[in-house]
């Protein structure tokens, strides 16, 4: 499953789509999203935009929506080489104007090579998210409050695996690889509003994460805070910055990270994404050093 989850965000990243897919009459743009941050473009209605974690944002134009990202990081040393991997991928789906339903699972794969033409490769699945949002435009700013659960299928076997998927975004969202924790999560993202050049946003997270497994095991309680902000350069290419926060509670330290992103739309039906996530302090910082764990991700988004 893991595998079949890594071929499909390749696939829906390389899909070509029609050219004409996704216009309303009159040949309008109905305003695709993907899942990066500050997103938008100078056409007549705008591009919505979403912060990359399950508390996305949804166009309000639109009634269902995909993307994926696929995430690398690579490390070499003494030992064998390693490639890392990660997929994640969402489907959208709007109930009704303002609320709208989430489905999210991400997954995890190593590739070790161990000299002399030998490797192995290890596959992990995380922990589905399934949720909701609820839009409340307010003057200058829109919010939306979103909240949902996660289903504990991460296994405690691949605890070295979701320490790195973790790490390569910054331990943002860690109800997503946290091995057997069933996780209720409640949240919410502000936006500046309107077709400013400069546009910031901030979001933020909550989840108790309750031990599913065998024995006990105390609940750890994660909560995360982001703040964004992107200029845009061109009409269809949009670059910004990210900061992060995450906790895990007491006696865990706060992860800080800081990713830089661009967004380029190529098309009415098409955007593509790219960042580069650097985790700054322990335990996955600092990202470059021997130990650090960075990440690489791209991905995009269409209507559907």
């Amino acid at each position: 499953m893991p595998i079949l989850a890594l071929f499909g965000a390749v696939a829906l990243l390389l899909c070509p789509l029609e050219a004409g897919a996704g216009l309303e009459e009159g040949g309008k743009d109905p305003g695709l999203a993907s899942f990066g941050m500050g997103l938008h473009s100078r056409s007549e209605r705008e591009i919505e935009r979403i912060v990359s974690s399950p508390l996305r944002r949804l166009p309000s134009n639109a009634r269902s929506r995909g993307w994926a990202e696929l995430g690398f990081h690579a490390r070499a040393g003494d030992g064998p080489g390693r490639l890392m991997a990660s997929p994640l991928g969402a489907a959208y789906y709007r109930l009704a104007e303002p609320l709208y339903v989430t489905l999210m699972m991400g997954a995890f794969g190593e590739l070790v090579l161990e000299g002399d033409d030998a490797f192995s490769v290890e596959a992990h699945i995380g922990n589905p998210y399934l949720g909701f949002g609820f839009e409340l435009p307010l003057p200058g700013v829109e919010l939306q409050l979103l909240g949902g659960f996660t289903v504990p299928l991460a296994g405690v076997d691949g605890a070295a695996a979701y320490h790195f998927a973790q790490g390569m975004r910054g331990l943002w969202s860690p109800w997503l690889w946290a091995s057997r924790r069933l996780s209720p999560v409640v949240g919410a993202r502000i936006d500046t509003s309107g077709d400013e050049a400069v546009r910031f946003g901030g979001e933020f997270g909550l989840a108790p994460m309750f031990w599913f497994g065998e024995g006990r095991a105390p609940a750890q309680l994660a909560i995360q805070g982001s703040l964004h902000a992107s200029v845009v350069v061109a009409d269809v290419v949009d670059i910004g910055a990210r900061g992060l926060g995450v906790s895990l509670g007491e006696g865990v330290g706060t992860q800080l990270s800081t990713e830089i992103f661009v967004n380029v739309q190529t098309g009415g039906d098409r955007i593509y994404h790219a960042r580069l996530t650097m985790p700054l302090n322990k335990p996955y910082g600092f990202a470059f050093a021997p130990e650090g764990v960075w990440a690489i991700h791209v991905g995009g988004g269409m209507l559907f």
